[in-house]
């Protein structure tokens, strides 16, 4: 399993369920979760470990 891969399933459902609640909107609630996991994806060079 890869770096990334760990975090998107350790954080994706609470991230979602954070989204949901702010936004109270199914569809942009998973929008927002794929831009945000896409924006970590380009970035997370930028962050060693």
């Amino acid at each position: 399993m890869s770096g990334f891969q760990e975090i998107y399933e350790t954080y994706s459902r609470p991230v979602y369920r954070f989204l949901l609640a702010l936004t109270r909107n199914e569809t942009m609630a998973e929008d927002l979760l794929q831009d945000v996991f896409y924006q970590a994806l380009l970035h997370i060079d930028r962050h060693g470990t």
